[in-house]
């Protein structure tokens, strides 16, 4: 068992600081998709998006609780004033002189853990 770590502050970026907000069910207790027929359990249903991606990689919500739990699976830089693929959403500010977009839905892979910017 590992205990969860405090937030850690970052560095500023041109100014700014690059922030999320923890959300969603700790993941050794989030309800993933049955082996063998990749269905959610009852009263769930894969992420937005998610039914597509691969059992593995799927995480099953209540669908009145997606928005709030459903995890990013993607983050975009882009140029200032382009607007980022179809599926992503602005964040707000500018980072590193790039526009920041997410996605929860264009990605087939687990929620982000970590990053870095370099």
């Amino acid at each position: 068992m590992i205990p969860p770590l405090l937030p850690i502050t970052t560095e500023k970026i041109d100014g700014k600081y690059l922030c999320g907000v923890l959300g969603g069910d700790p993941f050794n207790k989030v309800k993933r998709p049955a082996k063998g027929t990749g269905e959610c359990p009852a009263g769930t249903t894969a992420c937005p998006g998610k039914a597509s991606s691969t059992p593995e990689n799927t995480v099953c919500y209540p669908l009145a609780e997606h928005g709030a739990k459903c995890p990013i699976t993607d983050i975009w830089f882009g140029p200032i004033g382009k607007n980022p693929p179809s599926g992503y959403s602005m964040s707000k500010g500018i980072v590193a002189g790039k526009s920041v977009a997410f996605s929860k839905t264009m990605a087939d892979n687990l929620p982000i853990m970590s990053t870095a910017l370099s």
